[in-house]
């Protein structure tokens, strides 16, 4: 089965969407939260920005979860798989969401006071737990069915090597890079293609701002129009390469701080432009 590269970018764009709306709702409740309470404490103002996020995540993080099951089990149909309707989302990460905003609480404290930057920065946590909810629940799903063809197989006291049962044994995902910047780390995992069976065998490398998808397959056969593994493999090294440089300006100083950033980041913008032949990680 070769997944068509329409059916990613639709689905890249459904969690754009949500997560957008999420980082909005969120911005908005801490905003008047703001505005009707001047003199709020930064305890008072942290607590509640947890409480709006763990609410919106659930809400947002329930439509994302269930466009991942989605995709999950028109593939498997495709596939052939016999595997269990899809589970959905397990729920908000509220320990992660309480720490990364305790964090980014500093930004209402006297010595870096900036109430905006707050907000900037509790709608990108937004943004990250909503997409990882989507991501969360396809590898929850892959772990799924792997399970239980394992436990089919203990039951059954014999390997399970044809058919639709036998498929099941197979069902693995890929990162797929999607958008216009993947770091080096998350390109080399997207270079291995669907290998991955459980969250650490890929190493849950969801950072925030990570634009990768969690696609699921049979491993060997799916395949994704425009997602080319050992592409991304010339261009993980290229990464490297890029990463271990010391950008010059013109007068041939090198370059530090936010000046080298934006040298690195162009310096990758130009080998993703050889190696793909386009300047996003997405086809075109």
């Amino acid at each position: 089965m070769v997944i068509q590269r329409s059916v990613i970018r639709r689905y890249a764009e459904q969690l754009s969407q949500l997560t957008s709306k999420a980082d909005d709702v969120v911005a908005g409740l801490i905003e008047a939260y703001m505005e009707e309470n001047p003199y709020a404490s930064v305890e008072e103002l942290r607590e509640y920005a947890i409480a709006a996020i763990n609410e919106v995540v659930q809400l947002y993080g329930d439509a994302a979860s269930t466009a991942a099951m989605q995709m999950y089990d028109g593939i498997m149909r495709e596939e052939n798989v016999a595997t269990g309707q899809a589970a959905i989302y397990r729920g908000p990460d509220k320990e992660a969401i309480s720490k990364g905003v305790r964090y980014q609480a500093r930004w209402l404290t006297e010595d870096d006071y900036d109430p905006d930057r707050f907000v900037e920065e509790v709608r990108e946590l937004t943004r990250y737990h909503v997409r990882k909810a989507a991501n969360d629940t396809a590898i929850d799903n892959v772990e799924r069915t792997n399970a239980e063809f394992i436990a089919r197989q203990r039951r059954q006291k014999r390997a399970i090597k044809t058919g639709r049962a036998g498929r099941a044994g197979k069902v693995r995902y890929a990162r797929v890079p999607t958008g216009l910047e993947t770091c080096t780390y998350c390109t080399m995992l997207a270079s291995r293609g669907f290998v991955y069976t459980t969250a650490e065998s890929a190493g849950h490398a969801q950072h925030r701002g990570c634009n990768c998808l969690i696609v699921p397959g049979v491993q060997g056969e799916t395949q994704v129009d425009g997602y080319d593994p050992d592409e991304l493999r010339d261009l993980w090294h290229d990464f490297e390469a890029i990463d271990g440089s010391e950008p010059h300006d013109e007068e041939g100083e090198i370059l530090t701080g936010r000046a080298k950033d934006d040298a690195i980041r162009a310096m990758k913008e130009e080998a993703l432009q050889a190696r793909l032949g386009r300047s996003t990680f997405d086809a075109e």
